[in-house]
């Protein structure tokens, strides 16, 4: 595979953690073909191309890089091409923090049943809210914020209405026909058996986030009734 011509990117995918991206990964390989589709996430000082480090200093020269990283660090390190649209996926903030929770717990059982080394700030079971309270798991969202803002981007999907803004996603980037992938089944996490003093609490403790979402959901509507 060649992953260094002079093809200069067409679409910046950038996902957040929790936002079904393995999904819509799918959903873009099927759209522009695997092979012009790379995973390019940005961890710690380091930087992965299909999970290998990537010691380049231009962006690979694919349409599509998808994965986790912010245009901040992005800028810092590559030259963004002016063309190239920025999409990604939002979700309800409280959803996302339960979610994130449910995912730890089920690594750590599984880790437990195995026998697999734990980090040992990982070997005690916290509680949700405890969780939540973490300083590293509040208003994760907001985060990839911070350097562009929502109206930068050409398109930001709300996750709880994911096969339709699939469809909205290929309208606004031309697609001639959009993939049918079903989502993962992420997309609703059950909140009923959770203490209502406790999702007031996630909201307070995620009050950029539920900002942000509320803005998200202002420009979804706005670009819907524009249609």
């Amino acid at each position: 595979m060649r992953l260094f011509n002079r093809q200069d990117v067409e679409v910046l995918s950038m996902h957040i953690p929790k936002t079904d991206g393995a999904s819509f990964l799918a959903v873009l390989e099927g759209v522009y073909g695997r092979s012009q589709v790379v995973r390019f996430d940005m961890r710690d000082s380091h930087v992965y191309l299909n999970e290998h480090r990537y010691p380049g200093r231009q962006l690979p020269g694919k349409r599509v890089l998808h994965g986790r990283f912010t245009f901040g660090r992005l800028q810092d390190r590559f030259t963004i091409p002016g063309s190239a649209l920025a999409i990604t996926w939002v979700r309800d903030p409280v959803e996302r923090v339960v979610s994130s929770y449910n995912d730890v717990v089920a690594q750590l059982r599984g880790s437990m049943k195995t026998g697999a080394k734990l980090n040992p700030s990982s070997r005690v079971l916290r509680s949700l809210i405890e969780f939540a309270r973490d300083s590293r798991c509040r208003d994760r969202q907001s985060r990839y914020f911070r350097s562009r803002s929502v109206e930068d981007f050409a398109f930001v999907g709300i996750l709880e209405d994911y096969e339709s803004e699939v469809l909205e996603a290929g309208r606004i980037l031309g697609w001639k026909t959009v993939p049918r992938i079903p989502p993962t089944g992420t997309q609703r996490v059950k909140l009923e058996g959770v203490p209502p003093d406790w999702l007031d609490e996630i909201r307070e403790l995620n009050a950029a986030d539920i900002a942000l979402y509320q803005r998200c959901l202002q420009l979804r509507d706005a670009r819907l009734a524009g249609r």
